[in-house]
């Protein structure tokens, strides 16, 4: 691409095999040079690096950031630097954009806008802040602090308005569940943190991100602790303040301490008016607590406000589908369903690739029609080809979610043969004989899937962990003696925890009392056990086959878990699968054993005592 400036890439890197060519095929065709300093990487990093051209310079890593970073830089030929990590992905449709910048004489750089991708997938749920990525190589700049390293000027002058936002993107993997399992983040990155505060026990910027990787750790309340010493003395102008801010509402959330998230929404917007994103998470908070009328005008409020200015958005979506999904949400949880479909509708309009959202159209579309044939025709309605073999498949997978099993199938025998996707339509298949009870076929069907161990790309999530399960519970229901292949799957596919309750459950099966679940899981006392929920995702199944008798077989595997809410959550299982007296039955249990009731509970009692 034709330019007057030269741009170098530099990067710092360690063990990144996994993600380094995704990052330099991002940028092959913009940057003139590559420049890789390497940190002690035993994998296939360098090899992969080499592979771009890219020149690899290698530095003792001494717990200091930036002296790496510095060190990158005195590397670079380029006029222009820049700063990515291997972990991040440019977005190639701003590379104009980029090149464009370059050739101004008025900055000395650029913060990008990066989206970061949490939990275990890619999806629109993530969260966004501003970066510095761009430098001019001009040797007035250098990096300082050991960890969330910042750009000063080498003079130690003060920096004003040389480094503009541009609506330039980047993608940021590093914080998903496989990378910072992989890399152990947390453990390297909070000794460095702790180490800084020893020098300066109070700097709030240190302990912000301190917070933040308890937060990414999931322990919100060790992150509200440090958040809470950092807001000490809050400054408006500092650019983390309304990041801290957000994240100790969320945390509030997080803890169901919704009074107190309340009051920092409140400060918060006090601070940021303009924030579209504050304002979604005060409104999001008194959807919790039911105080509709409140949440509807703020969400409401949303969407007319539209998109944060970039310095104070957060997440994505609070102008717009993210605040129209969560309007159809309340809507439909008021029994209002043209209201609900209206804004879920409008949610699509903003963002046709959320599978979730055609989920709750569905869900709309099986309220409003008598007639559940009318279902498949209007829910196609919002596919621009519905024959297309990727629509059928989600429009399929929707009537699944909704219990309308005979028209999945009926649709499924319609279909014309096609051969792309193979795994997607034999999960489908397999789960149309399933669901009307033909567990034998479903069987054979599940094991083609393991059998032909293909590495295409699914149209649908999971498929393989899902079709675990299945393969599990037809072995239960057909009382094959050996179900040893299905647990095997389940294995390969799902933690070992679960692996064991699904063993646990075999054997409650054949009425052996034998208890294979180690004893600090069966003494775990928390409110929200995550083994009974893994146990009901299997229970689940059961029930939603019809299958009463067994499902009633299989609950004593709840027995071995302590947990207040292991009632409550039964009861969910039960309304959600029909069985609405069943439910009822079990909060009224809940409250008379462990005197123990949530917001869900109520509202099954309230919907079920009102009918």
């Amino acid at each position: 691409m034709a330019k007057n400036q030269k741009l170098s890439l530099c990067m710092i890197v360690k063990n990144e095999e996994n993600n380094i060519e995704r990052c330099l095929n991002s940028v092959k065709n913009i940057v003139d040079e590559i420049v890789i300093v390497d940190t002690g990487s035993s994998d296939q990093t360098i090899e992969k690096a080499e592979a771009f051209g890219a020149k690899i310079y290698h530095f003792d890593w001494e717990n200091d950031f930036a002296a790496a970073r510095n060190y990158s830089l005195s590397k670079a030929g380029g006029d222009w630097l820049l700063l990515l990590d291997a972990d991040e992905e440019f977005e190639r449709q701003d590379a104009d954009q980029l090149i464009a910048f370059l050739q101004n004489d008025d900055y000395d750089g650029a913060h990008f806008i990066i989206h970061n991708y949490m939990s275990t997938e890619v999806s629109d749920n993530c969260t966004v802040h501003n970066g510095l990525r761009l430098l001019r190589n001009n040797r007035k700049y250098e990096y300082t602090g050991e960890i969330h390293e910042q750009i000063t000027r080498v003079d130690r002058e003060e920096i004003n308005n040389k480094f503009p936002l541009k609506e330039i993107r980047l993608y940021h993997y590093g914080y998903m569940d496989s990378e910072v399992q992989n890399k152990q983040k947390r453990k390297r990155n909070i000794p460095i943190l702790e180490k800084q505060l020893q020098r300066n026990p109070e700097d709030a910027f240190t302990l912000f991100n301190l917070g933040n990787e308890y937060l990414a750790m999931n322990d919100c309340q060790k992150a509200l602790e440090i958040y809470f010493r950092a807001s000490a003395h809050l400054e408006a102008q500092k650019a983390f303040t309304p990041h801290l801010l957000f994240r100790m509402i969320y945390c509030f959330d997080h803890l169901k301490q919704y009074e107190n998230a309340l009051i920092y929404s409140r400060i918060a917007l006090d601070f940021y008016p303009a924030s579209t994103d504050l304002k979604y998470a005060q409104a999001s908070v008194y959807y919790k607590l039911k105080r509709y009328t409140l949440a509807i005008e703020g969400i409401q409020k949303c969407l007319e406000m539209g998109d944060s200015p970039s310095t104070i958005k957060f997440i994505t979506g609070c102008g717009d589908f993210r605040a129209a999904c969560t309007l159809g949400e309340i809507y439909f949880e008021l029994e209002d369903y043209e209201k609900a479909l209206y804004y879920f509708s409008l949610a699509l309009n903003h963002n046709p690739h959320i599978f979730k959202i055609l989920g709750l159209i569905g869900k709309v579309l099986n309220k409003l029609y008598e007639d559940k044939t009318q279902v498949w025709s209007a829910l196609n309605q919002y596919f621009a080809d519905p024959d297309y073999p990727p629509n059928f498949i989600f429009a399929v997978e929707i009537l699944f979610s909704e219990k309308l099993y005979q028209i999945s199938a009926d649709q499924l025998n319609n279909f014309s043969q096609c051969d792309d996707y193979p795994d997607d339509f034999l999960y489908l298949n397999a789960k149309s004989k399933f669901f009307l009870n033909d567990y034998t076929g479903a069987y054979q069907i599940l094991r083609q899937i393991f059998a032909a161990n293909r590495a295409e790309k699914h149209i649908l999530p999971a498929i393989k962990a899902d079709s675990a399960i299945l393969l599990f519970v037809c072995d239960l229901l057909l009382e094959h003696k050996d179900p040893s292949y299905s647990l095997a799957k389940i294995r390969e596919n799902h933690d070992e925890d679960f692996y064991l309750i699904c063993r646990q459950l075999s054997l409650i099966a054949t009425g052996s009392t034998e208890i294979v679940i180690p004893d600090n899981e069966v003494n775990e006392d928390q409110e929200n056990n995550p083994h009974v929920h893994m146990a009901l995702m299997v229970l689940d199944k059961v029930l939603k086959a019809g299958e009463f008798v067994f499902f009633e077989k299989l609950l004593p595997v709840l027995n071995l878990f302590d947990s207040k809410t292991v009632l409550l959550q039964l009861a969910r299982v039960y309304y959600q699968n029909q069985f609405g007296a069943m439910a009822v039955e079990t909060v009224l249990q809940s409250i008379k054993e462990f005197n123990c009731i949530d917001i869900a509970s109520v509202q099954i009692l309230f919907k079920e005592l009102n009918k």
